[in-house]
């Protein structure tokens, strides 16, 4: 899976620190959406999710995160 430059450049303090891992959960409202994974040994709260579409990223976290990595739960 190929990542999306702008995608990666928001989440340059992570991929710095990690690598560069993300999955690719779906689309929501015409967006891929992507979630920052952790190694498994890391232990470090909210997860990231980044909406992208149109060549703009928007981060998300916190309980918002968890919502939409639910939605695609569910699906």
């Amino acid at each position: 899976m190929s990542v999306p430059a702008e995608v990666l450049k928001a989440a340059a303090s992570l991929v710095d620190a990690y690598g560069a891992h993300f999955s690719l959960l779906g689309k929501r409202e015409g967006r891929d959406v992507y979630c920052y994974e952790f190694p498994r040994n890391q232990y470090t709260g909210f997860p990231f999710v980044y909406l992208y579409g149109d060549g703009k990223v928007e981060e998300v976290t916190g309980e918002e995160a968890l919502e939409l990595i639910a939605l695609f739960d569910a699906e």
